[in-house]
């Protein structure tokens, strides 16, 4: 998943110079604030949040008014998202972006906020308001960083934010359908067809609404819904279906002899 590829890959995010010969617990007492930072962020490299954390809060008490804080912030950020603490990592990126608003590093704050949101996102069948506001956090920070190197990584997790709602109405319109609601199974049907077009469930929603009305034998919908599912999504599985079922209509209408009803 795209929080994974993050995790395993933040400690490659530009760090301090090479470290110059602080290992293990030996960081001297009186290390000059670079040193104390490059040694933490080693620590991150390395995966080892929890003394990153330790070493990182030593900074920020030992030397609050630094111009090395905006990045202490978001590197106790990082550590944070690291242990899965994604409130708290949450809490030192809006740090960067509130209280250091000048900063070069509030663009990647900005990004590892909606990703935060996004890591704590929940599955289909459950509450989708953290989907929804990952979604609205990604959506503004590509309005407002449209070149941003994080792009790719962002158009990565709104396309699974919008996957998940789309499942989630889906599976609305497959309850509705099981209560012989067909009603409400059509709208959001359609609401699936409308809004989530590129994801997996449009053309499953698509040859919902076939099925639909062919249940009911009112041939001219279910060609109509048919028809779009074959041109819309012709590499679907759905479409090799609803081409046979196209056949099947025209031949039951000619057998019926009659219209549409």
């Amino acid at each position: 998943m795209l929080w994974n590829r993050f995790r395993g890959t933040v400690a490659l995010l530009p760090i301090a110079a090479a470290i110059t010969g602080c290992a293990g617990n030996d960081l001297p007492v009186d290390a000059a604030p670079d040193q104390v930072l490059t040694h933490a962020e080693q620590r991150l490299a390395d995966g080892d949040y929890f003394q990153a954390v330790e070493e990182l809060e030593y900074f920020a008490r030992s030397f609050p008014g630094n111009s090395r804080m905006p990045l202490v912030k978001m590197r106790l950020g990082d550590a944070r998202f690291g242990m899965e603490e994604y409130i708290a990592a949450r809490g030192q990126y809006e740090g960067v972006v509130e209280d250091y608003p000048g900063s070069a590093l509030v663009e990647e704050a900005r990004y590892k906020i909606a990703l935060c949101s996004f890591s704590s996102i929940y599955p289909h069948d459950r509450d989708q308001s953290e989907t929804e506001q990952a979604l609205l956090l990604f959506q503004d920070f590509v309005a407002d960083y449209p070149e941003s190197r994080f792009l790719p990584d962002v158009e990565a997790a709104v396309a699974e934010c919008r996957e998940r709602l789309a499942h989630r109405e889906f599976e609305a319109a497959r309850f509705y359908e099981k209560q012989k609601r067909r009603r409400s199974a059509k709208i959001q049907y359609e609401y699936v067809v409308n809004q989530y077009a590129e994801t997996e469930w449009a053309p499953q929603a698509c040859f919902r609404l076939g099925e639909l009305y062919r249940s009911r034998e009112r041939w001219e919908e279910a060609r109509r819904w048919y028809g779009r599912l074959v041109r819309d999504w012709p590499q679907s599985a759905e479409s090799d279906l609803a081409r046979d079922l196209l056949d099947s209509i025209d031949v039951a209408r000619v057998e019926q002899g009659e219209g549409d009803s």
